[in-house]
């Protein structure tokens, strides 16, 4: 469980850290984070799959990809989570941390980030690893006395293969993807976490405001005329009625 914890943990504070950075995208982005344990064969491969919107919450609003294709780079942030789940595990337990292979922290480590197109879509995407576990009854082809066959499907062909492994190998795959009681596989960080209820109801307002005042809120700030510091944007004020004036943006210095 501890390591699932450090991965969880450096890997998001890794994200955060890149987004963060004003060549990047310059603010505190929000992001949900679903761990997988296997391959589409049964191998274990712990991963993690975030689902993150495409910008970010600032002091003075909210401000979108430079890049709609390029949410961070993803070479150096392979280095730097690598850097950072080493470094947390030899604090963690350090005798855990030599037990590892020091070939293991030389290796490439991969990070992908792509735009994947709507939140729906991608919801359904990272939902099938929720609601499923790391084999559908419907894959498994036969049992018999030579041992359990299963199907899965090669991720480069699109081609559907046959494996077939004794019952006691069966059952270490499948075991492998089971995780510890109590342990929570889906968590959420940045302005989606239980603990930053304020600033995702800042959010909701600043999306609620429409296309027009989160333009406004990407230029650069507004400053007070009286004493000349940035104007921070609070909340837009919708009026009931369609005849009445357009929304407008409340600022205080």
């Amino acid at each position: 469980m501890l390591c699932y914890d450090l991965l969880f943990r450096e890997s998001a504070a890794a994200l955060s850290k890149f987004a963060a950075d004003p060549r990047h995208l310059g603010g505190q982005i929000g992001m949900t984070g679903v761990l997988q344990t296997w391959t589409r064969d049964l191998r274990y491969h712990p991963h993690i799959h975030y689902l993150v919107p495409a910008g970010a919450i600032t002091p003075t609003g909210w401000i979108r990809l430079k890049n709609p294709a390029i949410l961070v780079p993803v070479i150096p942030l392979a280095v730097h989570m690598r850097n950072r789940m080493r470094s947390a595990l030899k604090t963690a337990d350090f005798k855990l941390y030599l037990s590892i292979p020091a070939k293991a922290w030389k290796k490439p480590w991969n990070c992908d980030a792509r735009p994947v197109g709507s939140g729906a879509k991608a919801m359904e995407y990272v939902a099938r690893y929720v609601q499923k576990t790391a084999l559908d009854a419907a894959r498994i082809i036969a049992i018999n006395e030579h041992g359990v066959s299963y199907s899965w499907t090669h991720r480069e062909s699109g081609q559907t293969r046959t494996q077939v492994v004794n019952g006691i190998e069966f059952i270490r795959l499948f075991l492998q993807h089971v995780l510890p009681r109590g342990f929570r596989r889906v968590r959420h960080f940045g302005y989606l976490s239980a603990a930053a209820k304020d600033r995702y109801e800042r959010l909701r307002h600043l999306l609620r405001a429409g296309a027009s005042i989160l333009l406004q809120l990407e230029k650069p700030a507004v400053c007070c005329s009286a004493c000349g510091q940035a104007m921070t944007f609070l909340h837009a004020m919708r009026h009931a009625h369609r005849a009445r004036p357009p929304p407008s943006a409340a600022s205080i210095p």
